[in-house]
């Protein structure tokens, strides 16, 4: 895993597909995620942008593996 430049940064977050990851974002699996975590990014995934980052453990600038690489935005 690379170096974090992930930060919890309250406030409703979005996810944005990266073709590539640079080195030093955190990269996670998505088996890796909390139940929280989970069920929240897969809300993110089917397109619910009111997902706000108190809700889980997912932080801004993370990077999550799915079926592609799903970075973690603020809104």
């Amino acid at each position: 895993m690379a170096t974090s430049d992930s930060q919890p940064v309250p406030g409703p977050i979005t996810l944005r597909q990266l073709s590539t990851v640079d080195d030093h974002r955190s990269v996670r699996h998505l088996d890796e995620l909390s139940d929280d975590a989970l069920e929240r990014f897969l809300e993110l995934a089917d397109g619910n942008t009111t997902v706000t980052i108190d809700e889980t453990d997912l932080a801004v600038g993370e990077v999550i593996v799915f079926t592609d690489y799903y970075l973690i935005s603020s809104v």
